[in-house]
C-alpha cells in the first residue's frame, strides 16, 4: 500500500510509485516558494492534483503549510505527506513529478484502478 489508502491496483494514478519514505526524503529539502502537489480523492476511488506553493516551514522543520488554503503537512519520516489536521483523511502532499504535473494541469479526476 502507497499513500493514503492506494492499493497495488491503482496503476493509473501518476503518484503511484511514491511513498511516505520517497516523499521524505523529497520534502526535507522543501523551501519556501517550491511547487508541491496536493491531492485530493473521493472516497479513495476519484483523485485529483493541484498544484501549490510552500508558503512557510515550522520552526522545527516538520510541517510543511500549503498556498490557497490546502492546509499543513507532515514531513517527517513516519508521516511526510499527510495532512497535519486529518492524517488518515483523503488529502495528502505529493512530489510534483512530470506525471502528477500533467494530471494537475489537466485538472481532470482520475480513478484509480482503471
Amino acid at each position: 500500500m502507497n499513500l493514503a489508502g492506494e492499493q497495488a491496483s491503482d496503476q493509473s494514478l501518476p503518484c503511484r510509485s511514491q511513498t511516505h519514505e520517497s516523499i521524505y526524503e523529497w520534502a526535507k529539502e522543501l523551501q519556501v516558494g517550491d511547487t508541491v502537489a496536493v491531492r485530493q480523492s473521493s472516497s479513495h476511488i476519484y483523485f485529483e492534483y493541484r498544484l501549490r506553493k510552500v508558503e512557510a516551514i515550522t520552526e522545527e522543520g516538520r510541517r510543511v503549510l500549503v498556498s490557497d488554503g490546502e492546509g499543513t503537512f507532515w514531513r517527517t519520516p513516519n508521516a511526510a505527506g499527510k495532512n497535519c489536521m486529518h492524517p488518515k483523511g483523503q488529502t495528502c502532499m505529493v512530489q510534483p513529478t512530470s506525471a502528477v504535473r500533467k494530471a494537475a494541469k489537466a485538472g481532470k479526476r482520475l480513478a484509480g484502478g482503471e
